[in-house]
């Protein structure tokens, strides 16, 4: 059993998107789930750090928040994976034409690589991670 679909989310609102839910004061939960689905803990880190990934808990549920952003940098739509049980949903008022995204380092690739899910992009950059950070 899992979390109904977020109604709303709780931050500062930009445009008609709520910038996501509420974040934890840690990210404990959605690293140790994201590390039993076998995702390197560099890269975790590195999208904490980068702010696209945290941890948010609802009706008692930790939740992996996964945002888009667009091309400035705003956040523009978060998905959600829940940590226990199948619970998937969208914050509402999120554009899903800005999914989560690790943006590459060199601005003039032609290269794009398209994953169903956030949690597929990672498992990639697992698999492969040679030089992840630079293209």
């Amino acid at each position: 059993m899992g979390v109904p679909p977020a109604k709303s989310c709780k931050s500062a609102e930009i445009g008609s998107f709520s910038a996501g839910p509420g974040a934890d004061s840690n990210a404990e939960t959605v690293v140790q789930y994201l590390k039993r689905r076998g995702i390197d803990g560099k890269i975790l880190k590195y999208c904490i750090n980068q702010g696209i990934l945290y941890q948010t808990t609802r009706s008692g549920y930790k939740n992996c928040v996964f945002i888009g952003m667009d091309s400035e940098g705003k956040p523009r739509s978060a998905s959600l994976r829940g940590c226990q049980g199948i619970f998937r949903g969208e914050c509402a008022g999120s554009a899903k034409r800005y999914g989560f995204c690790i943006p590459p380092k060199n601005t003039e690739t032609d290269l794009a690589e398209v994953y169903e899910a956030p949690i597929d992009l990672l498992s990639f950059l697992t698999l492969y991670p040679q030089d992840w950070q630079k293209h």
